[in-house]
Protein backbone atom coordinates (compact mmCIF):
# COMPACT_ATOMS: atom_id res chain seq x y z
CA UNK A 1 0.00 0.00 0.00
CA UNK A 2 2.84 2.39 1.11
CA UNK A 3 4.47 1.86 -2.31
CA UNK A 4 1.67 2.51 -4.76
CA UNK A 5 0.98 5.94 -3.11
CA UNK A 6 3.76 7.45 -4.41
CA UNK A 7 3.61 6.27 -7.61
CA UNK A 8 -0.30 7.63 -7.21
CA UNK A 9 1.29 11.01 -6.25
CA UNK A 10 3.58 10.99 -9.44
CA UNK A 11 0.44 10.27 -11.94
CA UNK A 12 -1.13 12.91 -10.44
CA UNK A 13 1.66 15.06 -11.10
CA UNK A 14 2.07 14.54 -14.18
CA UNK A 15 -1.58 14.33 -14.84
CA UNK A 16 -1.68 18.27 -13.71
CA UNK A 17 1.38 19.46 -15.71
CA UNK A 18 0.07 17.50 -19.14
CA UNK A 19 -3.11 19.55 -18.03
CA UNK A 20 -1.47 22.68 -17.31
CA UNK A 21 1.10 22.76 -20.04
CA UNK A 22 -1.51 21.54 -22.79
CA UNK A 23 -3.60 24.83 -21.50
CA UNK A 24 -0.04 27.11 -21.66
CA UNK A 25 0.09 25.67 -25.32
CA UNK A 26 -2.97 26.35 -26.54
CA UNK A 27 -4.08 29.59 -24.46
CA UNK A 28 -0.86 30.78 -24.55
CA UNK A 29 2.05 29.74 -26.26
CA UNK A 30 0.46 28.97 -29.83
CA UNK A 31 -1.73 32.51 -29.89
CA UNK A 32 1.53 34.06 -28.86
CA UNK A 33 3.25 32.37 -31.88
CA UNK A 34 0.83 32.86 -34.38
CA UNK A 35 0.75 37.30 -33.43
CA UNK A 36 2.19 39.49 -35.18
CA UNK A 37 6.45 39.47 -34.83
CA UNK A 38 7.92 42.32 -33.57
CA UNK A 39 9.04 45.19 -35.86
CA UNK A 40 11.74 47.60 -35.75
CA UNK A 41 10.21 51.20 -36.52
CA UNK A 42 12.36 53.87 -38.22
CA UNK A 43 12.09 55.97 -35.22
CA UNK A 44 10.60 56.33 -32.31
CA UNK A 45 10.04 59.38 -29.73
CA UNK A 46 8.51 59.72 -26.77
CA UNK A 47 6.15 62.91 -26.11
CA UNK A 48 3.72 63.18 -23.49
CA UNK A 49 0.18 61.63 -23.30
CA UNK A 50 -1.49 62.57 -26.37
CA UNK A 51 -5.38 64.18 -26.35
CA UNK A 52 -8.26 62.73 -27.78
CA UNK A 53 -8.61 65.06 -30.46
CA UNK A 54 -4.75 65.09 -31.20
CA UNK A 55 -3.85 65.05 -35.22
CA UNK A 56 -0.49 64.44 -36.79
CA UNK A 57 0.10 64.70 -40.65
CA UNK A 58 3.43 64.84 -43.02
CA UNK A 59 4.11 67.64 -44.88
CA UNK A 60 3.06 68.02 -48.97
CA UNK A 61 6.89 67.20 -49.69
CA UNK A 62 7.30 64.14 -47.27
CA UNK A 63 10.15 65.75 -45.36
CA UNK A 64 8.11 66.68 -41.92
CA UNK A 65 6.13 64.83 -39.39
CA UNK A 66 3.70 67.45 -38.10
CA UNK A 67 1.85 67.10 -34.17
CA UNK A 68 -0.16 70.13 -33.29
CA UNK A 69 0.26 70.09 -29.08
CA UNK A 70 -1.10 72.13 -26.18
CA UNK A 71 0.81 72.13 -23.36
CA UNK A 72 -0.72 73.74 -20.30
CA UNK A 73 1.64 73.57 -17.43
CA UNK A 74 3.52 75.37 -19.42
CA UNK A 75 0.70 77.49 -20.98
CA UNK A 76 1.82 77.29 -24.55
CA UNK A 77 0.78 75.80 -27.92
CA UNK A 78 1.23 75.47 -31.24
CA UNK A 79 2.35 72.33 -34.15
CA UNK A 80 5.48 70.40 -33.07
CA UNK A 81 7.49 69.57 -36.28
CA UNK A 82 9.86 66.10 -36.85
CA UNK A 83 12.54 65.26 -39.31
CA UNK A 84 11.17 62.42 -41.30
CA UNK A 85 14.97 61.07 -42.43
CA UNK A 86 16.19 61.10 -39.10
CA UNK A 87 13.66 61.67 -36.53
CA UNK A 88 15.44 65.03 -34.67
CA UNK A 89 13.12 67.49 -33.55
CA UNK A 90 13.10 70.65 -35.37
CA UNK A 91 12.04 73.87 -34.52
CA UNK A 92 8.30 74.22 -33.28
CA UNK A 93 5.72 76.26 -34.74
CA UNK A 94 4.10 78.84 -31.75
CA UNK A 95 0.67 80.03 -31.00
CA UNK A 96 -1.95 81.79 -28.98
CA UNK A 97 -5.17 80.74 -27.45
CA UNK A 98 -6.21 76.78 -28.13
CA UNK A 99 -4.64 73.80 -29.71
CA UNK A 100 -4.09 74.28 -33.21
CA UNK A 101 -6.54 72.66 -35.87
CA UNK A 102 -4.07 71.19 -38.14
CA UNK A 103 -5.38 69.49 -41.73
CA UNK A 104 -4.91 66.17 -42.60
CA UNK A 105 -2.54 66.69 -45.49
CA UNK A 106 0.10 68.75 -43.75
CA UNK A 107 -0.87 72.45 -45.39
CA UNK A 108 -2.90 74.24 -42.96
CA UNK A 109 -3.35 75.27 -39.71
CA UNK A 110 -6.22 77.22 -37.85
CA UNK A 111 -5.76 79.18 -34.44
CA UNK A 112 -9.12 79.85 -32.26
CA UNK A 113 -8.84 83.19 -29.56
CA UNK A 114 -9.33 86.71 -29.37
CA UNK A 115 -6.83 89.35 -30.43
CA UNK A 116 -6.72 92.42 -28.01
CA UNK A 117 -9.69 94.58 -28.73
CA UNK A 118 -11.14 92.09 -31.17
CA UNK A 119 -14.24 89.87 -31.43
CA UNK A 120 -13.24 86.31 -31.34
CA UNK A 121 -11.85 84.80 -35.02
CA UNK A 122 -10.91 81.41 -36.64
CA UNK A 123 -7.38 82.70 -38.34
CA UNK A 124 -6.00 79.81 -40.87
CA UNK A 125 -2.46 79.90 -41.39
CA UNK A 126 0.10 78.08 -43.95
CA UNK A 127 2.52 75.31 -42.12
CA UNK A 128 5.11 76.09 -44.64
CA UNK A 129 5.66 79.44 -43.94
CA UNK A 130 3.07 80.45 -41.30
CA UNK A 131 1.75 83.39 -42.95
CA UNK A 132 -2.20 83.89 -42.65
CA UNK A 133 -4.25 83.06 -45.39
CA UNK A 134 -7.46 83.87 -43.87
CA UNK A 135 -9.78 84.53 -41.09
CA UNK A 136 -13.60 83.76 -40.01
CA UNK A 137 -15.80 85.62 -37.15
CA UNK A 138 -16.27 82.67 -34.57
CA UNK A 139 -19.73 84.26 -33.78
CA UNK A 140 -20.87 83.79 -37.66
CA UNK A 141 -19.94 80.15 -37.69
CA UNK A 142 -22.98 79.13 -35.26
CA UNK A 143 -21.57 75.70 -34.81
CA UNK A 144 -17.84 73.80 -34.19
CA UNK A 145 -15.36 73.73 -36.78
CA UNK A 146 -14.22 70.20 -37.07
CA UNK A 147 -11.63 70.04 -39.71
CA UNK A 148 -9.84 71.87 -42.67
CA UNK A 149 -10.28 69.48 -45.31
CA UNK A 150 -8.77 70.25 -49.41
CA UNK A 151 -5.91 72.78 -50.96
CA UNK A 152 -8.23 75.83 -51.11
CA UNK A 153 -8.25 75.11 -47.79
CA UNK A 154 -11.99 74.22 -46.74
CA UNK A 155 -13.19 74.80 -43.19
CA UNK A 156 -15.90 72.51 -41.58
CA UNK A 157 -18.57 73.37 -39.51
CA UNK A 158 -20.58 70.81 -38.01
CA UNK A 159 -24.35 72.18 -36.68
CA UNK A 160 -26.16 70.49 -33.82
CA UNK A 161 -29.52 71.58 -33.11
CA UNK A 162 -32.16 69.45 -30.46
CA UNK A 163 -35.87 69.22 -31.88
CA UNK A 164 -38.58 66.75 -31.21
CA UNK A 165 -40.54 65.23 -33.60
CA UNK A 166 -43.38 62.96 -33.64
CA UNK A 167 -42.86 63.34 -29.73
CA UNK A 168 -39.20 61.48 -30.17
CA UNK A 169 -35.85 63.09 -29.12
CA UNK A 170 -34.01 63.98 -31.89
CA UNK A 171 -31.14 66.06 -33.18
CA UNK A 172 -30.75 68.19 -36.55
CA UNK A 173 -27.28 68.33 -37.96
CA UNK A 174 -26.25 70.19 -41.03
CA UNK A 175 -22.44 71.05 -42.70
CA UNK A 176 -21.09 74.35 -44.27
CA UNK A 177 -17.84 75.09 -45.55
CA UNK A 178 -16.12 78.07 -45.56
CA UNK A 179 -14.17 79.15 -48.37
CA UNK A 180 -10.77 80.68 -46.81
CA UNK A 181 -9.61 81.65 -50.47
CA UNK A 182 -12.77 83.32 -51.51
CA UNK A 183 -14.02 84.11 -47.85
CA UNK A 184 -17.72 82.99 -48.47
CA UNK A 185 -19.86 79.49 -47.58
CA UNK A 186 -19.74 77.39 -50.69
CA UNK A 187 -23.89 76.40 -50.29
CA UNK A 188 -26.06 79.37 -48.73
CA UNK A 189 -28.12 77.28 -47.07
CA UNK A 190 -27.02 73.99 -45.62
CA UNK A 191 -28.65 70.71 -45.96
CA UNK A 192 -30.33 69.58 -42.15
CA UNK A 193 -30.28 65.70 -41.65
CA UNK A 194 -32.74 64.70 -38.67
CA UNK A 195 -30.93 61.91 -36.77
CA UNK A 196 -33.37 59.89 -34.37
CA UNK A 197 -32.43 57.87 -31.31
CA UNK A 198 -29.11 60.32 -31.30
CA UNK A 199 -27.03 57.49 -29.03
CA UNK A 200 -26.58 55.57 -32.00
CA UNK A 201 -25.97 58.14 -34.96
CA UNK A 202 -22.67 57.33 -36.76
CA UNK A 203 -19.43 59.47 -34.73
CA UNK A 204 -17.80 60.50 -37.70
CA UNK A 205 -18.55 61.42 -41.62
CA UNK A 206 -16.11 61.28 -44.16
CA UNK A 207 -15.58 64.27 -46.20
CA UNK A 208 -14.39 65.02 -49.71
CA UNK A 209 -11.92 67.53 -50.11
CA UNK A 210 -13.91 69.93 -52.38
CA UNK A 211 -16.91 69.93 -50.11
CA UNK A 212 -19.46 68.52 -51.71
CA UNK A 213 -19.88 65.07 -49.38
CA UNK A 214 -20.25 64.32 -46.09
CA UNK A 215 -21.11 60.81 -46.05
CA UNK A 216 -22.57 58.62 -43.35
CA UNK A 217 -23.31 55.20 -43.26
CA UNK A 218 -27.12 53.89 -42.20
CA UNK A 219 -28.73 50.67 -41.19
CA UNK A 220 -31.77 49.72 -43.49
CA UNK A 221 -34.50 47.34 -42.64
CA UNK A 222 -36.92 45.99 -44.63
CA UNK A 223 -39.77 44.59 -42.65
CA UNK A 224 -43.43 42.96 -44.20
CA UNK A 225 -46.29 43.14 -41.56
CA UNK A 226 -49.46 42.40 -42.58
CA UNK A 227 -49.20 41.91 -46.16
CA UNK A 228 -47.20 45.24 -46.47
CA UNK A 229 -43.89 46.16 -46.76
CA UNK A 230 -41.77 48.78 -45.42
CA UNK A 231 -38.30 50.23 -44.75
CA UNK A 232 -36.65 51.70 -41.96
CA UNK A 233 -33.68 53.14 -41.30
CA UNK A 234 -31.98 53.06 -38.01
CA UNK A 235 -31.13 56.68 -36.53
CA UNK A 236 -32.97 58.78 -39.64
CA UNK A 237 -36.47 57.65 -38.67
CA UNK A 238 -38.12 57.36 -35.40
CA UNK A 239 -38.45 53.69 -34.18
CA UNK A 240 -41.43 52.19 -35.27
CA UNK A 241 -44.12 50.80 -33.16
CA UNK A 242 -44.14 47.09 -34.00
CA UNK A 243 -41.00 45.42 -33.44
CA UNK A 244 -38.66 44.58 -35.68
CA UNK A 245 -37.65 41.27 -37.28
CA UNK A 246 -35.02 39.88 -39.66
CA UNK A 247 -32.11 41.15 -40.95
CA UNK A 248 -30.69 44.40 -42.85
CA UNK A 249 -30.58 44.20 -46.10
CA UNK A 250 -28.82 46.97 -47.27
CA UNK A 251 -27.16 50.14 -46.14
CA UNK A 252 -27.70 54.03 -46.58
CA UNK A 253 -24.71 56.07 -47.57
CA UNK A 254 -26.16 59.41 -46.89
CA UNK A 255 -24.64 62.61 -48.54
CA UNK A 256 -25.46 64.94 -45.56
CA UNK A 257 -24.25 67.89 -47.75
CA UNK A 258 -27.23 67.76 -50.37
CA UNK A 259 -29.79 64.51 -48.90
CA UNK A 260 -28.95 62.32 -51.70
CA UNK A 261 -28.67 58.43 -50.73
CA UNK A 262 -26.81 55.83 -52.51
CA UNK A 263 -28.51 52.02 -51.48
CA UNK A 264 -25.39 49.78 -51.00
CA UNK A 265 -25.66 46.19 -49.97
CA UNK A 266 -24.56 44.10 -47.32
CA UNK A 267 -23.13 40.69 -47.61
CA UNK A 268 -24.71 37.36 -47.42
CA UNK A 269 -23.33 36.96 -43.42
CA UNK A 270 -25.95 40.02 -42.67
CA UNK A 271 -26.11 40.35 -39.14
CA UNK A 272 -29.49 41.36 -36.99
CA UNK A 273 -30.70 44.28 -35.16
CA UNK A 274 -28.24 46.83 -33.92
CA UNK A 275 -26.31 47.37 -36.70
CA UNK A 276 -23.91 50.45 -36.22
CA UNK A 277 -21.84 52.17 -38.67
CA UNK A 278 -18.52 54.14 -37.37
CA UNK A 279 -15.72 55.91 -38.03
CA UNK A 280 -16.53 55.77 -42.12
CA UNK A 281 -13.00 56.89 -43.93
CA UNK A 282 -13.17 57.96 -47.73
CA UNK A 283 -10.13 57.56 -50.42
CA UNK A 284 -8.22 60.26 -52.08
CA UNK A 285 -10.30 59.64 -55.21
CA UNK A 286 -13.72 58.75 -53.47
CA UNK A 287 -13.49 55.33 -55.23
CA UNK A 288 -13.80 53.79 -52.14
CA UNK A 289 -15.48 53.93 -48.33
CA UNK A 290 -14.52 51.70 -45.38
CA UNK A 291 -16.37 51.57 -42.16
CA UNK A 292 -16.63 49.70 -39.15
CA UNK A 293 -19.99 47.83 -38.45
CA UNK A 294 -20.62 44.80 -36.30
CA UNK A 295 -20.06 41.21 -37.62
CA UNK A 296 -22.19 39.03 -34.76
CA UNK A 297 -25.31 37.15 -35.34
CA UNK A 298 -26.90 38.99 -33.04
CA UNK A 299 -25.57 42.00 -33.72
CA UNK A 300 -25.32 43.17 -30.39
CA UNK A 301 -21.24 43.28 -30.19
CA UNK A 302 -20.05 46.26 -28.62
CA UNK A 303 -22.27 48.34 -30.80
CA UNK A 304 -20.38 47.26 -33.90
CA UNK A 305 -16.73 47.35 -32.64
CA UNK A 306 -16.22 44.00 -33.18
CA UNK A 307 -13.71 43.92 -35.53
CA UNK A 308 -15.26 43.90 -38.53
CA UNK A 309 -14.21 46.45 -41.72
CA UNK A 310 -16.50 46.89 -45.19
CA UNK A 311 -14.84 48.18 -48.07
CA UNK A 312 -17.37 50.04 -50.46
CA UNK A 313 -17.05 50.21 -54.35
CA UNK A 314 -18.82 53.53 -54.65
CA UNK A 315 -18.56 53.68 -58.43
CA UNK A 316 -19.85 49.92 -58.74
CA UNK A 317 -22.45 50.72 -55.54
CA UNK A 318 -21.02 47.44 -54.28
CA UNK A 319 -19.42 45.81 -51.58
CA UNK A 320 -15.25 44.92 -52.52
CA UNK A 321 -14.73 42.87 -49.06
CA UNK A 322 -15.26 42.26 -45.35
CA UNK A 323 -12.08 42.00 -43.39
CA UNK A 324 -13.12 40.39 -39.92
CA UNK A 325 -10.28 39.46 -37.06
CA UNK A 326 -12.16 38.73 -33.81
CA UNK A 327 -11.48 40.97 -30.29
CA UNK A 328 -10.16 43.78 -32.66
CA UNK A 329 -11.56 46.46 -32.25
CA UNK A 330 -11.68 49.06 -35.35
CA UNK A 331 -11.29 52.88 -34.35
CA UNK A 332 -9.24 54.84 -37.16
CA UNK A 333 -8.92 54.39 -40.86
CA UNK A 334 -6.91 56.11 -43.11
CA UNK A 335 -6.60 55.61 -46.87
CA UNK A 336 -3.26 55.70 -48.75
CA UNK A 337 -2.48 58.29 -51.28
CA UNK A 338 -2.06 56.46 -54.04
CA UNK A 339 -5.51 53.79 -52.68
CA UNK A 340 -3.79 50.81 -52.53
CA UNK A 341 -3.98 50.62 -48.93
CA UNK A 342 -6.20 51.05 -45.79
CA UNK A 343 -4.60 51.89 -42.44
CA UNK A 344 -6.69 50.91 -39.51
CA UNK A 345 -5.87 50.62 -36.08
CA UNK A 346 -7.82 50.43 -32.94
CA UNK A 347 -8.12 48.39 -28.99
CA UNK A 348 -7.12 44.71 -29.15
CA UNK A 349 -9.32 42.68 -26.64
CA UNK A 350 -6.32 39.80 -26.76
CA UNK A 351 -4.49 42.60 -24.82
CA UNK A 352 -4.83 43.66 -21.33
CA UNK A 353 -6.58 47.02 -20.32
CA UNK A 354 -4.96 49.57 -23.06
CA UNK A 355 -3.86 46.99 -25.78
CA UNK A 356 -3.73 48.23 -29.15
CA UNK A 357 -2.71 47.26 -32.33
CA UNK A 358 -2.30 48.54 -36.36
CA UNK A 359 -2.48 46.57 -39.78
CA UNK A 360 -2.42 47.42 -43.21
CA UNK A 361 -4.97 45.92 -45.43
CA UNK A 362 -5.15 45.59 -49.68
CA UNK A 363 -7.48 47.44 -50.88
CA UNK A 364 -8.35 45.60 -53.92
CA UNK A 365 -8.74 41.80 -51.48
CA UNK A 366 -9.19 43.33 -48.30
CA UNK A 367 -6.06 40.71 -47.29
CA UNK A 368 -3.80 41.81 -44.59
CA UNK A 369 -0.66 42.92 -45.60
CA UNK A 370 1.01 43.68 -42.23
CA UNK A 371 0.83 44.63 -38.83
CA UNK A 372 3.16 46.76 -37.03
CA UNK A 373 3.72 46.18 -33.19
CA UNK A 374 7.03 45.78 -31.32
CA UNK A 375 6.43 43.32 -28.99
CA UNK A 376 8.54 40.36 -28.46
CA UNK A 377 7.40 36.64 -28.59
CA UNK A 378 8.06 36.79 -24.86
CA UNK A 379 6.22 39.96 -24.38
CA UNK A 380 3.34 38.37 -26.40
CA UNK A 381 3.67 35.19 -23.77
CA UNK A 382 3.73 37.77 -20.65
CA UNK A 383 0.86 40.00 -21.83
CA UNK A 384 -1.42 37.12 -22.42
CA UNK A 385 -0.38 35.30 -18.81
CA UNK A 386 -1.13 38.43 -17.25
CA UNK A 387 -4.33 38.84 -19.37
CA UNK A 388 -5.47 35.58 -17.81
CA UNK A 389 -4.90 36.35 -14.20
CA UNK A 390 -6.46 39.75 -14.21
CA UNK A 391 -9.87 38.49 -16.23
CA UNK A 392 -9.89 35.00 -14.52
CA UNK A 393 -8.52 35.24 -10.97
CA UNK A 394 -8.72 38.63 -10.22
CA UNK A 395 -12.13 38.64 -9.76
CA UNK A 396 -12.39 36.15 -6.63
CA UNK A 397 -12.80 37.40 -3.13
CA UNK A 398 -9.64 35.45 -2.03
CA UNK A 399 -7.26 37.45 -4.38
CA UNK A 400 -8.48 40.75 -3.90
CA UNK A 401 -8.05 40.22 0.09
CA UNK A 402 -4.81 38.77 -0.09
CA UNK A 403 -3.68 41.03 -3.08
CA UNK A 404 -5.43 43.62 -3.71
CA UNK A 405 -2.85 46.66 -4.11
CA UNK A 406 -0.14 44.53 -5.88
CA UNK A 407 -3.07 43.25 -8.07
CA UNK A 408 -4.29 46.55 -8.66
CA UNK A 409 -1.31 47.67 -9.84
CA UNK A 410 -0.21 44.77 -11.78
CA UNK A 411 -3.41 45.07 -14.01
CA UNK A 412 -3.26 48.70 -14.85
CA UNK A 413 0.33 48.33 -15.60
CA UNK A 414 0.74 49.16 -19.32
CA UNK A 415 0.79 45.77 -21.89
CA UNK A 416 4.65 45.41 -22.39
CA UNK A 417 5.85 46.13 -25.51
CA UNK A 418 2.53 47.94 -27.15
CA UNK A 419 2.11 51.47 -27.14
CA UNK A 420 -2.02 50.94 -26.47
CA UNK A 421 -4.52 52.49 -28.96
CA UNK A 422 -3.38 54.51 -32.10
CA UNK A 423 -4.85 58.20 -31.81
CA UNK A 424 -3.89 59.75 -34.89
CA UNK A 425 -2.81 58.12 -38.33
CA UNK A 426 -0.44 59.94 -41.66
CA UNK A 427 0.71 58.64 -44.35
CA UNK A 428 3.55 59.76 -46.03
CA UNK A 429 2.91 61.31 -49.66
CA UNK A 430 4.44 58.70 -51.55
CA UNK A 431 2.66 56.05 -49.47
CA UNK A 432 5.74 54.59 -48.29
CA UNK A 433 5.38 55.23 -44.97
CA UNK A 434 3.12 55.38 -41.99
CA UNK A 435 3.21 57.51 -39.00
CA UNK A 436 1.19 56.71 -35.68
CA UNK A 437 0.22 58.69 -32.58
CA UNK A 438 -0.12 56.17 -29.18
CA UNK A 439 -1.86 56.81 -26.54
CA UNK A 440 1.28 55.94 -24.09
CA UNK A 441 2.69 59.51 -25.40
CA UNK A 442 4.69 57.76 -28.26
CA UNK A 443 5.14 58.64 -32.34
CA UNK A 444 6.44 55.70 -34.39
CA UNK A 445 7.56 56.11 -38.50
CA UNK A 446 6.85 52.51 -40.09
CA UNK A 447 7.74 51.46 -43.17
CA UNK A 448 5.17 50.11 -45.74
CA UNK A 449 6.01 47.28 -47.95
CA UNK A 450 3.34 46.45 -50.25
Amino acid sequence: MFNTAPKRIGWFCVFCIVIIGGWFTATILMPSLAATPANVPVWKIQVTPWAGDQHIAFTPDGKQVLDSFSDRRNKTHGIRRWDVASGKELAPITSEGKIPLLSKNGMFYAIFGKQENQSPKIRIYRVLDQKQIGEILASSIDGTVVEIIGTKPLIVIQHLQNTAVINSPSIQRSYSFWDVTNKKFLQSKSHQTTLYDTYSFPEDVAFSNDGTKAYSLWTVFTQTSKGKTSQYAEGLEPWPDNSLVGKPKEAWLLNEVNGKIVKLPFSKQTPGIQFIWKKPALSKDEALLAATSTNDPGGWSDNGEDGSVRCYDLPHQKLRWVYYKKHNMPDKFLFSPDGMMLANGGYDNEYNNNGGYLNILNTKTGKLIHSFTEQTLWQQISDRTRKFITDKAYGTSFLKKQFGKSMEKYYRKPPPGNSGLPISLAWSPDSKMLAAAYADGSMKLWRVNK
